[in-house]
């Protein structure tokens, strides 16, 4: 046998042997079971005159792994993913990549960022300047078991509709200058009129037996003076 017959035997006798090996796949994910982190997918046919396969129970990858804990997301039925096969054995199949399809696009992450934007349109994006953009759709809850410190070089704001600051403790507010204002009575006249209020109707006890009656010389807001300044 010539050396090209024998190389021709010998590629022929491999290819039949590899030919009962699964190559990685694309695939399609039918099934979801949250608890195991793990999917059924559709296979589609290589032979079109053959029907769409579905496997068993794989797992899927994660970012991040620990027990009870980790970086997950959970995928839709109908993403697409790559499957890959140990020792290439169809049954012992492993999610390890989810691909963006002409069905399922790709977001717009320009290079060098990192998204994660979830189909209600809430995301959080660290941007090239250093920025980290946060938007919600609906509330923002935070739960801190010990303390929480927020400490700012610039400014600060805060806008809402309504605001509340509830202590079970001590409240402390401390700055150079504060300044507290309202569309309605200032928190200035609020002070000055409880307290031309509280003079102007104020009794003593007489020793004779009753109460006084208030002042006759009424105080005016121009008499005060006050440390609360508001605007």
């Amino acid at each position: 046998m010539s050396m090209a017959r024998l190389a021709n035997a010998i590629r022929q006798q491999a290819s039949m042997v590899g030919n009962d090996k699964s190559a990685p796949r694309f695939a399609t994910v039918s099934s979801y079971d949250a608890s195991t982190h793990s999917v059924k997918v559709t296979l589609e046919p290589t032979d079109p005159g053959e029907e769409n396969t579905e496997s068993n129970w794989m797992p899927m990858g994660a970012i991040g792994i620990g027990n009870g804990w980790g970086v997950a997301v959970g995928p839709q039925i109908g993403d697409q993913v790559l499957v890959i096969y140990e020792h290439g054995d169809f049954s012992s199949g492993t999610i390890v990549a989810r691909i963006f399809s002409v069905a399922q696009q790709a977001i717009p992450v320009p290079s060098g960022e990192i998204w994660a934007l979830h189909s209600t349109g809430s995301f959080v994006k660290l941007v090239t300047s250093g920025d980290v953009d946060v938007n919600t759709a609906g509330n923002l809850n935070a739960i801190v078991a010990g303390d929480m410190t927020a400490s700012v070089t610039g400014n600060a704001s805060t806008t809402a509709a309504n605001a509340s600051v509830t202590a079970t403790g001590t409240a402390t507010v401390t700055a150079p200058s504060i300044s507290l204002g309202a569309t309605g009575q200032t928190l200035l006249q609020f002070v000055t009129s409880a307290f031309v209020a509280l003079f102007n109707g104020h009794t003593h006890p007489d020793p004779q037996g009753g109460n006084s009656l208030p002042p006759t010389q009424q105080m005016s807001g121009a008499q005060l003076t006050s440390t609360v300044k508001g605007g």
